[in-house]
């Protein structure tokens, strides 16, 4: 009976899991500027580099994108957790409404980020694998960032050199799985955001931090991704991913 108890509880705690990953990607992509809007902000980037710096730098461009999106995150953090600091039901606001709104918001921008990012790279972001690899990119490190934990536990450098074989499906399903994790974990750290003042500062600058954490992450996933492929261009594999 314990052992049956226990695989509730982790069965529980997986459909939890999927349906606020579901939930959470769903809002995400409704969110997320589409694929030619964010390929022509890559173009912009890299004209501004050539512009200011001269040669075009791979290091240079990344930068420009994890700059301005850990800005917009920045405001968008700051924003949501306004409610705060009106009387009454504006701590209950900001708790509930404003953790959601700001979860939501940093997920568009860190996904909008780790596109940009990928198509930097050489991946054409308006292709369906290349656009999910990017949103892969964005769940996993964003959970990891936040948690301090392995997404992929012990296997994280094989799963990584793997997702070059893996196919749109395959690379939806971690996202989901990442979401859900990120969703729940962030939902149980929503009271910093109730404070006055407090909140928005805190708001504010954890978002900009975990933003920059992520997309540097997301740079060196890429540039590992790419060498990898260098070495070993096979074809996409179907493999359950769990």
């Amino acid at each position: 009976m314990p052992d049956e108890g226990m695989a509730s509880i982790v069965m529980d705690e997986q459909n939890a899991t999927h349906v606020h990953g579901e939930r959470l990607l769903s809002a995400v992509e409704r969110l997320v500027d589409d694929s030619e809007a964010l390929v022509a902000e890559v173009e912009a980037f890299k004209e501004d580099v050539v512009t200011t710096e001269g040669p075009l730098r791979m290091d240079a461009v990344a930068a420009r994108i994890i700059r301005t999106y850990s800005n917009r995150s920045a405001f968008a953090g700051g924003v949501s957790a306004l409610p705060s600091l009106l009387p009454g039901g504006g701590t209950l606001v900001a708790l509930i409404g404003g953790s959601l709104a700001d979860m939501t918001m940093m997920l568009k921008y860190e996904v909008e980020m780790s596109l940009c990012l990928t198509h930097a790279y050489g991946y054409d972001i308006r292709e369906e694998r290349a656009r999910w690899l990017g949103y892969t990119l964005a769940a996993v490190n964003t959970y990891e960032v936040s948690s301090g934990r392995n997404f992929f536990v012990d296997l994280a450098e094989a799963q990584l050199e793997a997702m070059n074989r893996y196919t749109p499906r395959q690379l939806s399903k971690l996202v989901i799985t990442a979401f859900g994790k990120y969703a729940l974990l962030a939902s149980s750290k929503a009271f910093v955001r109730a404070l006055p003042f407090v909140g928005i500062a805190v708001s504010a600058s954890t978002n900009k931090i975990l933003m920059r954490s992520v997309g540097w992450r997301c740079v060196d996933a890429l540039d590992r991704l790419r060498n990898t492929e260098a070495h070993d261009p096979g074809a996409t594999v179907d493999a359950e991913v769990i």
